[in-house]
């Protein structure tokens, strides 16, 4: 997806006889908040996936108590520890990663259309000022 943003910013970038704008023009478009934002949503879409479909982690809980026991003479004291693995339903894992590629390529999606509407408001632009 970077390919056709930089293809969409390229294109517009084209003035007239097909001359290329000065790489400092390019270079401040390509670094242009709205496209900014939907680099930092596609590696957060990215993140986001790395970790979908994974187990949950561990639980561990422990309790103690403190009884009165007449019988024994004194006090009685338990002690409990837990250890719990949730295990998710079936398929859910596999679900959970299919959502995590879905937002992938949701937020190129999301890239490349801040792109291309970048790029035809300065071809606009230089359009009007030529």
């Amino acid at each position: 997806m970077r390919s056709r943003a930089a293809l969409a910013l390229t294109l517009a970038l084209a003035g007239p006889a097909g001359a290329v704008a000065p790489p400092e023009f390019a270079a401040t478009l390509a670094g242009a908040p709205a496209l900014a934002a939907a680099r930092h949503r596609l590696e957060a879409a990215q993140a986001r996936a790395g970790v979908r479909g994974r187990l949950a982690d561990l639980e561990l809980e422990a309790r103690g108590t403190s009884l009165r026991d007449p019988g024994a003479g004194g006090r009685r004291e338990a002690y409990e520890l837990t250890l719990r693995q949730p295990l998710p339903r079936p398929r859910e894992r596999a679900s959970d990663r299919a959502l995590g590629a879905t937002a992938i390529r949701l937020a190129e999606a999301d890239l490349a259309l801040a792109a291309a509407d970048l790029a035809a408001t300065v071809a606009g632009l230089l359009s009007e000022a030529t």
